[in-house]
């Protein structure tokens, strides 16, 4: 028998890119917010 879990993005981190230029305010051009995930597995075997 054997259990599994599985947490993706525990922190709940975002991903971001950011164009910096010279003299000139920061623009942001993309931008994910991906949330957390769980799974969960549950597998038996007979013998």
């Amino acid at each position: 028998m054997q259990l599994g879990l599985k947490i993706e993005n525990i922190l709940n981190d975002q991903k971001e890119s950011v164009f910096q230029s010279f003299k000139a305010d920061d623009q942001y051009f993309s931008f994910r917010d991906q949330g957390i995930s769980f799974s969960f597995s549950f597998s038996y075997s007979f013998q």
